[in-house]
Order: C-alpha cells, then structure tokens, then sequence
C-alpha cells in the first residue's frame, strides 16, 4: 500500500498540472429549438451594402438549429458572432481576450449544413456564402474556412488565393472539429481530416472593405468567432446546429513548477520507505 501511494501522489499531481492551464468547455450554442441569441453566447447581425447595420433574418428548425438566409437579409455581411464591437465586449462574459489560446490549444466543434450557395468566385478569389472565423487570443494569428457546395478552403492572408482547399459535399448536414495549436489548424469531420495549415495573420483594412466596418477589425479581434456570410460577392442558405468551444490544452500543458514538486515528493517517499525498512 505504502509503495501505492508513493507512485500515486506525484502522478496525481503532475496531471493536477498538466491539465489545469486554461482548460473550459463552453456551450455557444446547444441547438434545442430556440435560437442562438437567446441562449446569450452566439448572436445575430448583418451589415447592408450602405454600411448600415440590420437585422438579421433567420428561422428556427423543428428539429434544432437555425437557418440563416444571407440573400434575403440584403447585406453584404450576415452571421453570428461571439462578440459585440459596439461595446467592444463579449457576449458570454466567461469569455476573455485570452480564451483562444493557440499556444495551449482550442477546438470547435459545430455543426452546419449549406442548403443553397452562390459561386460568383473561383479558387483565385475565393468567397463562401458560408465562412468560420477563429481569431486567436494572443497574436491574433486565425484562420477562415468557407464552405462551397462541394469544397471547403482556407483564406490565405491576402483574401487572394487559397491557402489549402479540398472537396467536400457540405450541402448534407454535417459535424466538424476545427483544432488550433501553436501556429497550425486542422479541420475534421467524422474523424477523418479535410484540410490542416498553417493560422494567418490576415490583411484586412476596415475602412476599405465593402461595405466599410469603421474601425473594427475582426482579424485583429482576440478570441472573435464568426460563422456565416462575410462576403457581398456570395450569398445563400444554412443551417447552424450546436456549437461548442472547448479551451483544454492539446494535448495538455505540463507545469514545470507541479513536475517539480512531484519529484521532491517521489524522492521523499522513497527515502522514507528506504528508512522504514532498516
């Protein structure tokens, strides 16, 4: 028993350590039949050709999730976001600049399909009528991943090119994991990879784009999340399911000050135990 409890507590504290950098799960959409800005996490606008903002028109679906019709809103820009510019604050207030940590890990897990989509634009000015924003909380490196009918790619840092492509039926409902560590992303569905890089530090100029945002950057935004039209050179239908974040470390952090302190324990048990047998 005693030799037991001499292995035990220091690993017991070493993964105390190891897991305990940062590590949340947060529900931004759980998709039971109302929509995301009542559940405070995920909420709703869009932006017309004018600049000025609207309201953002969508329709709740029996079975759970919420469809979004980008071309009926008369915006250039129409989606969800995790954060109001307006206040320069998050809507769920565990949120903080830090909680996209690229250099623990963060995945998110969502669930969408593409009803209907445009494609005015090929792989030499990539545009989605459905795109997913994830701006990390220090160094604001991202990514942008849009889904056509059947392809899904990442923007390169310029909007000019695609950074990485592959086909992908995304007009059937489906279930993704988009996992950001250090300065690489993967996007998976099913368990099997669709596309992985390198994040971006995106060009992109407020006061240029079309329409103008002002002064707010969404690439220079810690921890922003988007999911929807960000384009007025595309539009269409989706359909957003429940959306998760979750903050654990990937794999996990190890804490050089709790390996330490497992050491000092292991050697102290163990000369203690060498004592106890004399």
């Amino acid at each position: 028993m005693k030799t037991l409890w001499s292995l035990a507590i220091p690993n017991i504290i070493f993964f105390a350590g190891a897991i305990s950098a940062n590590a949340a799960v947060f529900t931004l959409y759980n998709a039971n039949g109302s929509n995301p800005a009542s559940q405070g996490s995920l909420k709703p606008a869009a932006i017309q050709s004018s600049g000025l903002p609207t309201i953002a028109s969508e329709t709740q679906v029996v079975g759970g999730g919420v469809t979004l019709n980008t071309a009926a809103n008369f915006a250039e820009y129409s989606g969800y976001s995790n954060y109001n510019p307006l206040t320069s604050s998050y809507f769920n207030t565990g949120f903080t600049s830090t909680t996209l940590n690229q250099a623990t890990g963060y995945s998110i897990t969502f669930t969408v399909s593409l009803d209907s989509a445009t494609t005015n634009t090929s792989s030499s000015n990539p545009r989605a009528a459905f795109s997913v924003i994830a701006i990390s909380g220090n160094g604001n490196k991202g990514v942008e991943i849009g889904f056509r009918p059947t392809e899904i790619f990442a923007q390169s840092a310029n909007f000019t090119t695609e950074a990485q492509a592959a086909n992908f039926t995304t007009t059937s409902t489906n279930t993704y994991q988009l996992t950001v560590f250090n300065n690489n992303y993967s996007l998976t569905s099913g368990g099997n990879s669709i596309i992985n890089g390198s994040l971006q530090n995106y060009s992109f100029d407020p006061l240029t784009s079309n329409p103008p945002l002002g002064t707010f950057n969404p690439y220079t935004t810690n921890s922003f999340i988007f999911f929807g039209d960000n384009t007025g050179q595309e539009s269409g239908t989706f359909t957003l399911g429940s959306v998760t974040l979750d903050t654990t470390p990937v794999p996990f952090e190890f804490s050089p000050t709790y390996g330490l302190l497992a050491i000092f324990i292991g050697m102290a048990l163990k000369s203690w135990r060498n004592q106890a047998r004399k």
